[in-house]
């Protein structure tokens, strides 16, 4: 294994099988990626990974480490080297499409200006006064 680092997003209880599976996948894609006539790297088949060499890493909504229990499987958490939970970031569409600008809404600098105050409205809420007040001494807007 080349990376025996793993990261696993699920909304289920990780498991031996799943994570095998996972690995599985990504040998099949480390091989795509090293198979060229210029290369020649030979990967064994039907590889059993040493399960203590590798470190995981699980995606979840909140990191709460007292229920780990319900986010992988007891005997998969002490087979592997270590656990980690990082939160996972959901709906990353919806955020790019947030930040995400048109060319044709910046022909000029009032047109940034629009843009950045729709920003600090969506983003502040009720707090956006203050912070237009102190975009207005900094003659932003």
């Amino acid at each position: 294994m080349i990376n025996p680092q793993v990261t696993i997003r699920s909304k289920e209880a990780v498991s031996k099988t799943m994570l095998l599976t996972e690995l599985q996948a990504i040998n099949e894609t480390n091989k795509s990626y090293f198979g060229s006539p210029a290369r020649d790297i030979q990967f064994k088949e039907d590889l059993q990974p040493n399960l203590t060499n590798i470190s995981l890493t699980l995606n979840v909504e909140h990191i709460d480490y007292d229920k780990i229990d319900e986010l992988i499987e007891p005997d998969l958490r002490t087979a592997c080297k270590d656990i980690r939970l990082k939160k996972d970031i959901e709906n990353i569409d919806n955020l790019v499409n947030t930040f995400k600008v048109s060319s044709d809404d910046l022909n000029g600098f009032s047109d940034r200006k629009n843009i950045l105050q729709n920003y600090m409205q969506k983003k502040f809420g009720n707090d956006y006064p203050k912070y237009e007040k102190v975009l207005k001494e900094l003659k932003l807007l």
